[in-house]
């Protein structure tokens, strides 16, 4: 069933990301990392603030769910796996002209999905104590 649920995940992360968009009329980038973080910090637009929540809550299902379906998910395949599904994310977006490619998304979903997958270990971690 966590198979399943991941599938899903991964074709919602695809929707949202991808097929949601229309698409423009030239390749957007930005190549500054953490520019998104600067706007949000230092000039207080809140609109970054909840764009990079947004792209860090989309990933942190699918750090979990990856966990839960394969069981001995190392952190590292984790790691992995969301900067591979998020770097694939933003090529397209790029290749496409749906979207803005940028260095922060990239961030922002690997961290989404890490924490996703240490929450569902500290979960797993209380629930083994509750048995003992």
């Amino acid at each position: 069933m966590s198979v399943v649920c991941l599938i899903v995940e991964i074709l919602a992360i695809a929707y949202f990301t991808l097929l949601f968009r229309e698409q423009g009329e030239s390749h957007t980038y930005e190549l500054e990392l953490l520019w998104s973080y600067k706007k949000w910090i230092l000039e207080s637009n809140v609109a970054y603030g909840l764009e990079i929540l947004n792209n860090i809550v989309l990933f942190f299902p699918l750090g979990f769910i990856l966990t839960d379906a394969f069981q001995k998910c190392p952190l590292w395949s984790a790691f992995l796996f969301a900067l591979a599904v998020s770097s694939c994310i933003e090529v397209s977006q790029l290749v496409f002209r749906i979207g803005l490619f940028e260095f922060d998304d990239i961030f922002n979903n690997v961290f989404g999905a890490i924490a996703g997958w240490c929450v569902f270990h500290v979960l797993k971690s209380m629930r083994r104590r509750r048995k003992e």
